[in-house]
């Protein structure tokens, strides 16, 4: 437990480092030290900057940022919960891995709004129920869930018109679809399992 408090403090903390010019996004992070908490006390606190134009408020792109950021802190949430919870190392290293990399999103989300001059959305996300495990079925919908987060950055990075926006959405919605290729290997290493290593499994609950 021990060791594990000291990985989600240390990952937690981590930044997405330089993308390569003119090729894809690099999705691995190097540790930065900022753990949910404080991602979410540095939103809140964040101070809200004058608009460089008229100093008008585009609601209708808040609303995209916020309906975003609010898909990323259910995911946040779904997958620490998958952390804390797991039984193996491969299901706790790709829960937290997502959990982490989706505070990122959540981060850059909420700067982009603070940035055109409003406040990010960080009502907490209704609870969901879970089971005790990390089951096949909630790996499945959490595939889902990504899938529909990676739709709704393709959606909206479709109608957008900001350029900064438009590559921030694109780089987004590469890292959800790396989430639904780890998820997928998780649950093909979970199907892998045969009846007796799920006996041996749950003897030394």
């Amino acid at each position: 437990k021990v060791k594990f408090a000291e990985t989600i403090v240390n990952k937690a903390k981590r930044r997405e480092i330089e993308e390569e010019e003119g090729g894809s996004e690099i999705l691995r992070c190097d540790a930065d030290k900022d753990d949910f908490k404080e991602l979410l006390e540095n939103l809140k606190n964040k101070k809200i900057e004058e608009t460089k134009d008229s100093g008008e408020i585009d609601s209708e792109i808040v609303q995209i940022l916020n309906t975003l950021l609010q898909k990323e802190y259910r995911i946040i949430l779904d997958h620490l919960h998958h952390f804390f919870h797991s039984r193996t190392w491969q299901e706790k290293d790709i829960s937290l891995d997502i959990a982490v990399e989706s505070m990122v999103h959540m981060g850059k989300l909420g700067e982009k709004i603070g940035e055109i001059g409003a406040m990010p959305d960080l009502s907490l996300p209704e609870a969901k129920h879970f089971n005790k495990e990390y089951s096949a079925r909630e790996i499945i919908d959490d595939i889902m869930e990504e899938e529909k987060a990676k739709d709704l950055y393709k959606e909206y990075s479709s109608k957008i018109t900001r350029e900064d926006l438009w590559k921030l959405f694109k780089w987004i919605e590469s890292h959800e679809d790396y989430h639904v290729q780890r998820l997928k290997e998780l649950l093909r290493m979970l199907n892998r399992f045969t009846i007796g290593s799920l006996i041996e499994r749950d003897n030394h609950k």
